[in-house]
This record gives C-alpha cells, sequence and structure tokens, in this order.
C-alpha cells in the first residue's frame, strides 16, 4: 500500500477522498457485517417524532403502587403512579456516548412518610398531573443498548439498562437518586413493557440479502478535533452471514460521513467478497476446474478481503489444418486437403478480485502456455518437422461500478471487461506458409477463436446486494436513508442522506394554560402547513390555547401532517409542590424545602412567592427556609405562587413546622387522596398505641379550613376558591406530646 498517497489524499480538499483514502485496502467494521451511520442530531429529530406519535397514542407504562425506603423510617408511597413513553436521545459529545432517557410522570399520588412502630405518619405529598415537569431522567451507556429484530419482524430497542437514574420529584437528601435506582430495577423487572419498538421491518430473507441476526449494537461516533462537528450515532449489526458479531463497536475513523452527505452504511469485506462474491465466482467457473478462495491480504484481518482463482483450463477453440497433396502445409480450403484438428487447451487466467483505490471492484487475470499447432510430416525441400508449438498470452481485466437504487437499497455492479490474448511471433516457416510464419498463422486462430470466448466468460453479472434490511432498522416503516453512492475502497460503503419526515419541529413539548400562546418552528421544509386538533395555529406557527380548559388534555401539532410537537392543556391557575411538607426545625437533618410552581405556562420564574404568617423565608425561586429556632406546638405556614402575569391564578402548599415528629397515634386514613368539594366531609379514626386511654382530641392546621368534630368527622368549607391542603391532628387526651396527623386537600367542586 502506498502510504505516501493516502497522506496526500487525506489532507486533500476533498473530504470523500480522503475517507476512502483511509478505508483503501481495510476492514474497518470492528467484525461485524454491517456498520450504519447516521447524524445524530437527524436522528434525535426522528426519535422526538415518535415521542410525539406515542404520547398521540396514550402510550403508558403500567402504573405503579409501591412503597420505597429511602432513609432510616422514610419511606415514598407511589400511588397509581403512571408513565408516559420514554424519550430517548443520543448524545455523542458524551464519553463513551450515551443514551439521554426522559420519561414523564404523568399522574399519580407520591407520599414521603414516616413509619414509628404501628403510626404512619404523612411527612409530604405530591399530586402529579399533566405540565408539573416530574420526570425520571437517566444515562445509558450504548454499551448497555442493544437492539433486536424479533420473529414478527419487530425492530425492538431495549433501554432498561444503565446507571445515573434519577427521579425529579422535588424530594429531599439522597432520596432522588435513591428512587431513581429503584425506577432502574422496575424497569428492568418489567422488561417487557419496556422495549421501544422502533417498527416493523418488512422484509423477505434470501438470495444475497443482508438480514439482521442476533443482537446489533449502538454506539456514538465524534469528532473532537471539529469543533463544529454533531457527531454520529453507530449501529454495528450482525446479519444471517455471520450472526456472532464483532468484538468492539468503535469505528477507526473519526469521522466516517463525507461533508454533503449524512449517512452511510458500511458492508464488511469479509461479506461481500467471502459470504457473497466467492460462491458466485465458484458457481460460475466450476465447470471449468476452478477454485475460488477468498482470505484478507496477506493473512492480516484488518485487511480487506481479496478473491483468488486457481487452476482450471479452458477449451475455447480448435484449430485445423490443411494437408496438400504435396504435403506443404497450409491454412485453408481447397481441392484435395485433408484436415488435421488441434485442440486449443488454454489454462484459465489466475485471476484477482479486489478492491482499488478509486473505490471500484478491479479484476485481473492472466495465462500463458505453449500450443502445439501441428503433427504429421513435412519433407518438402529436403526438411522433416513432425510438431511445432506457439507462445500464448492470455489476459482478462475488468473495473466494476457500483450503484444503488434508492428505492429498494439495492447495490448493483456493472463493467466491462477487457481481453487481450497474443503470442510469440515467429518466422520460421516463412518459406512453408508464404506470407507468414507457422506459429503466426496458429497464434492468429487461437486469438480469433479464443477472444470472444474469454470475454464472454468475463462479462459476468454480478449478484446484487440487498441492503434493504440493515438499511431499515431504524423507523423501518418511514425508509429514513436514501442511499446515494457506492464505493469499494476495501469494505463497501454507500453514502447517503438521514431523510427527514416533514419537518423538525421544535419546541417539542409545552404546557399552555386557556388562550395562552407558543411560537412553533419548523426546519427541514420550504413551506410548512400547520394544524392543531384542540387549539389554533397560524400559517407561521404561532400556536393558541383554547379559551377555555376544565381538564388537563393533550393536543398534537402538525407540520406538513406529520405529528411534531406536544402541547399540554392544562386549566388556569398554578400548582405548587408538594403541596404539603412537614418540617422539624430543630432536627440536624431537616434541609430547606424548594418548591416548584406549574401549570398554566408558569415556572418559578413565572411567579411571586410569598407566605402566610412570616414564619422563616421563601426566596425569589420558591425556596423555603424555616425558622431555625425552637417551635412550640404545631405552627402552619400557607406558601403562595401567584401568576406574575395573573396575580389572580394561585396555588397554595402547606408547610407544618414542629418540635418533633409525630409519634403514637395512628390516624387512618392518614391521607385522603381524592379531594374534598365544598361541604365533603371524612370520617377520620385514631388509634392511640400502647395505651388503654384511647380518646383525643381532633384540630385542624390552617385553623378555621373546615370544621372537625369531636368525633372525627371533618367538613369542607362551604365555599372554595381554589385547591388548598388541610392537616387533621390527632392529640392524646393523656399525654399532650403524643399525637398523629393526616393529610386532606380541598377544592373548588
Amino acid at each position: 500500500m502506498d502510504e505516501t498517497h493516502d497522506a496526500a489524499v487525506a489532507i486533500g480538499a476533498d473530504p470523500l477522498e480522503s475517507i476512502l483514502a483511509q478505508m483503501y485496502g481495510k476492514t474497518i467494521t470492528c467484525g461485524y457485517d454491517v456498520v450504519c451511520a447516521m447524524e445524530a442530531d437527524l436522528i434525535n429529530d426522528l426519535l422526538a417524532q415518535q415521542y410525539v406519535a406515542h404520547v398521540k397514542q396514550g402510550t403508558t407504562l403500567p402504573p405503579i403502587n409501591a412503597t420505597v425506603p429511602v432513609i432510616e423510617n422514610i419511606s415514598v408511597q407511589f400511588i397509581d403512579l403512571t408513565l408516559g413513553p420514554p424519550l430517548i436521545s443520543f448524545d455523542p459529545s458524551l464519553d463513551p456516548g450515551d443514551v439521554i432517557l426522559s420519561i414523564n410522570f404523568i399522574s399519580g399520588l407520591v407520599y414521603t412518610v414516616q413509619t414509628s412502630g404501628d403510626a404512619t405518619t404523612l411527612l409530604g405529598t405530591q399530586l402529579i398531573c399533566p405540565g408539573d415537569q416530574y420526570s425520571l431522567t437517566g444515562v445509558v451507556p450504548l454499551t448497555s443498548v442493544s437492539g433486536s429484530v424479533q420473529a414478527n419482524h419487530d425492530v425492538v430497542l431495549d433501554i432498561a439498562n444503565g446507571s445515573k437514574f434519577t427521579s425529579h420529584l422535588n424530594l429531599q437528601g439522597t432520596a432522588e437518586t435513591t428512587l431513581g435506582q429503584y425506577f432502574l430495577g422496575w424497569l428492568q423487572n418489567n422488561i417487557q413493557n419496556f422495549q421501544y419498538k422502533l417498527g416493523t421491518l418488512v422484509c423477505t430473507p434470501g438470495g444475497t440479502d443482508l438480514t439482521p441476526a442476533g443482537t446489533f449494537q449502538f454506539a456514538t461516533q465524534f469528532d473532537a478535533t471539529d469543533s463544529n462537528d454533531k457527531g454520529r450515532l453507530l449501529m454495528f449489526i450482525p446479519t444471517t452471514y455471520n450472526p456472532a458479531g464483532g468484538s468492539q463497536t468503535s469505528l477507526p475513523i473519526a469521522d466516517i460521513i463525507p461533508e454533503g452527505y449524512s449517512a452511510a452504511l458500511i458492508v464488511s469485506s469479509q461479506v461481500l467478497f467471502a459470504n457473497i462474491l466467492q460462491p458466485f465466482f465458484q458457481n460460475a467457473f466450476v465447470a471449468y476446474g476452478v477454485t475460488v478462495s477468498a482470505s484478507p491480504a496477506q493473512g492480516n484481518s484488518e485487511l480487506a478481503y481479496t478473491l483468488q482463482t486457481e487452476g482450471g483450463k479452458i477449451v475455447p477453440c480448435i484449430i485445423d489444418y490443411y494437408d496438400r497433396n504435396d504435403n506443404e502445409y497450409v491454412s485453408g480450403t481447397g481441392s484435395g486437403m485433408q484436415v488435421s484438428r488441434e485442440f486449443v487447451f488454454m489454462p484459465f487466467p489466475k485471476t484477482t478480485i479486489e478492491s482499488n483505490r478509486q473505490g471500484h471492484i478491479s479484476i485481473a487475470g492472466s495465462s500463458a502456455w505453449d500450443q502445439s499447432w501441428a503433427k504429421g510430416t513435412l519433407s518438402k525441400w529436403g526438411m522433416n518437422y513432425t510438431d511445432g508449438t506457439v507462445g500464448m498470452h492470455a489476459t482478462a481485466s475488468a473495473e466494476c461500478l457500483g450503484a444503488v437504487d434508492s428505492g429498494n437499497d439495492i447495490i448493483t455492479f456493472t463493467g466491462t471487461p477487457s481481453v487481450g490474448i497474443t503470442f510469440d511471433n515467429s518466422s520460421i516457416f516463412d518459406i512453408l506458409f508464404g506470407s507468414g510464419g507457422a506459429a503466426n498463422v496458429v497464434g492468429q486462430q487461437i486469438v480469433d477463436g479464443a477472444t470472444p470466448v474469454l470475454e464472454g466468460l468475463f462479462s459476468f453479472k454480478f449478484p446484487q446486494v440487498n441492503a434493504f434490511a440493515v438499511s431499515n432498522l431504524l423507523f423501518p416503516a418511514q425508509h429514513i436513508l436514501s442511499l446515494k453512492d457506492v464505493y469499494v475502497p476495501g469494505d463497501l460503503v454507500i453514502f447517503g442522506d438521514v431523510q427527514k419526515q416533514g419537518a423538525a419541529v421544535t419546541p417539542v413539548q409545552v404546557v399552555l394554560g386557556p388562550g395562552q400562546t407558543q411560537q412553533f418552528t419548523a426546519s427541514g421544509a420550504t413551506s410548512v402547513t400547520w394544524t392543531a386538533q384542540l387549539g389554533t395555529i397560524s400559517s407561521s406557527g404561532r400556536y393558541t390555547a383554547p379559551p377555555s380548559i376544565r381538564q388537563a388534555q393533550t393536543d398534537v401539532i402538525s407540520a406538513n401532517g406529520v405529528g411534531a410537537a406536544v402541547v399540554t392543556l392544562v386549566p388556569g391557575g398554578v400548582l405548587v409542590s408538594p403541596s404539603f411538607a412537614y418540617m422539624v426545625p430543630s432536627d440536624s437533618t431537616t434541609e430547606p424545602q424548594q418548591f416548584i410552581a406549574a401549570g398554566a405556562g408558569v415556572g418559578n420564574a413565572g411567579v411571586t412567592w410569598t407566605m402566610f404568617p412570616q414564619r422563616g423565608t421563601i426566596s425569589f425561586d420558591g425556596l423555603y427556609t424555616p425558622p431555625w429556632s425552637d417551635i412550640q406546638g404545631l405552627q402552619a405556614v400557607t406558601i403562595t405562587a401567584a401568576s406574575k402575569t395573573d396575580p389572580t391564578a394561585q396555588g397554595v402548599a402547606l408547610v407544618v413546622l414542629a418540635e418533633t415528629n409525630p409519634a403514637n397515634v395512628a390516624v387512618t386514613p392518614f391521607s385522603v387522596s381524592e379531594p374534598l368539594t365544598p361541604g365533603q366531609t371524612q370520617q377520620f379514626t385514631a388509634d392511640v398505641i400502647g395505651s388503654t386511654d384511647q380518646s383525643v382530641t381532633w384540630s385542624i392546621l390552617p385553623a378555621g379550613i373546615g370544621t372537625i368534630s369531636a368525633s372525627g368527622v371533618y367538613q369542607a368549607p362551604a365555599q372554595i376558591t381554589a385547591p388548598q391542603p388541610v392537616l387533621v391532628v390527632a392529640t392524646s387526651d393523656v399525654m399532650s406530646s403524643v399525637f398523629g396527623t393526616a393529610l386532606v386537600t380541598i377544592a373548588p367542586a
């Protein structure tokens, strides 16, 4: 291999030539049959669109009901916690390359509880609803991400393994990461429900199809030397030819996709030459006793495969000689002539089939032999010759170019063979043959007879390579790859583009309240027609939510008819989370409590935070710090978040400050999952643990928000303007330090 040439091309102005030079004479697929490389940002756009489609279909995972210990006697309880479909994306800038996984929590209750003996005390609660942005996120190393084509041709991606899972539920301490590990285990235990279906592959294996087999692997590629590089997603695919796959998933070329393209499909030289071409040539030449072998150049597994023919012979023609009465051998016919016939036995040209620098398949073969040309006796002029030979030479060559049918992803190779047959000139018999020596006459007869035979032999049609299945593993129903240009510098490589299905829309998801607007943009289309189902959207992409929204629902907007973005529509108002927090400032483990405002287009920066009474401090972004001095009894603090654009839109949360944690009184139920509307009631009971005196005194915090009877019946106020949590307290009549709590939420009808 000419290293100087490679270096010159690699640093040249043409990126395509640079890549072909780096691939020349080598195999770079790491033992896999096929490697598919695609620009990562385009794949992420397609994944986002598929996520939108899953949201539109209402795809969810099974509800979770579980209690998860997080620290000592503190646990988190999930009540009908429902997870939405996963949104996955590839980030090549991460080392070694990871899948970013995000799953929204879309409904359910999350309780933080303390268990002391038989008593369960509620320390905090969150009501999950659309728009609150609670989610589960994780980083899944691509070495743990695999895909497969199942028996029914469903293409499935398994993303349940990994690390760094975090549940964003606004919990304190290490609870978020502890719960992240719980969810990771839950995903692994529910693997059948957490396989991400990419689509259904419709193909019928056979012939020279590249049919996926076993498990394909993902990796990412990022050129650290290029500040503008957006990175690529790589798929390493075993096929039915070599289903065991390879040993690693890392291409030796930093950027395998040249400028002007966005995808590359690489088929290993072993598959092309050893698995597809070798059987074809062996079958084509078997009648001539030829053996065709395939092996990497110089026996080095890192070098590209070549084909070599051995042995065999052809009988391309028969030579006829004519004997006149005077025993003079001539070429021709006439009266009194007798035929003398010779068969030409031509050794099959020893042929090498390999890739070349230009990215074509090169075929070159040659043979040489001595052909006898006469039998009998020549006696004129006293000379006796009993036989003669002529030295013959044959060559055959072709340069075959590849092309691809982009509709069916079928690669073909065509080329016109060049055949040459020559002989060793001789004039020793000019006297006998007049105008030319016997060898010349015989040699020319062989040339004339053998040339068309050799041309026909090397004018075969290469087998087609069907790459449809391997090029359509991702989103098979959409046929996202458009393959264009074919080269064989070592491996077979086809460059092309990732086709966007419609326009890529940003943002992918947004939360809006009644009448609120959002500007959407679309890339990848010269003109865009916008549509929406529930709200309205202008020709420029400005979406307006319906003027009235009674309950949370989802709208899917489309650009050019393709579902492209999710709008979560929520009723007006603000939701504060957590809705309830029980804090003991004297406990050294107590931390400030972060509150989050969610709802109709608001976030922490879009609200004004206040509290009543003024106990402790609350920051502009919702971080509440209690007074660290001793607290006497139980004190209630109401946290309010008011929208800056509409101060009448407010949400409240309840903080209860206490000198100790509740103990020894078990209140049932400890939480009421459904809000009480005006005038509704709820019966509570209390069990003073370890005491024969079960008498308790009932009270509520904040005081005056409804009433509670001496028998524990709570009644909501007759008028309720906004949802609000209320703490029910049962205090032992014997010991005032022994008490228990329960939580109820009131809401407008």
